[in-house]
């Protein structure tokens, strides 16, 4: 594991998600991106806490080749692909991070989303 993976396994309920959201802006600060795309970030995971959905919900945020990558994956009580790919893949996740990987798990629903935003300067 890179040491700057940072791990956060939360309950899926929705107080907690608040929890996601500000490590999410500690964390993109710390890797030196703008405030403005701490907050865009902030809004992609939250976005993306909703679609995946569970019980237990992991995010895990790295950086690596010029790049903070930030995982949501559910315990597998997520949304159908169709409906998050249409409303928040297509104009939200996607509007605010610079690459989105949205996976399915084997009951058609969303079991990870997966994003990326280049550090200021990265490649």
């Amino acid at each position: 594991m890179n040491s700057n993976t940072v791990d956060l396994h939360i309950p899926g309920g929705e107080s907690m998600r608040l929890v996601a959201r500000l490590a999410t802006v500690g964390y993109i600060a710390s890797a030196g991106l703008t405030l403005d795309e701490a907050e865009d970030m902030k809004i992609a995971v939250a976005e993306a806490l909703g679609a995946v959905g569970g019980e237990r919900l992991h995010v895990q945020f790295s950086t690596a080749d010029g790049a903070v990558e930030i995982a949501v994956v559910g315990d597998g009580k997520g949304r159908p692909r169709e409906e998050v790919e249409s409303e928040i893949a297509r104009y939200v996740l996607r509007s605010l991070a610079d690459e989105v990987e949205i996976e399915e798990n084997g009951a058609g629903q969303i079991g990870s989303i997966r994003m990326k935003k280049r550090l200021s300067g990265g490649a």
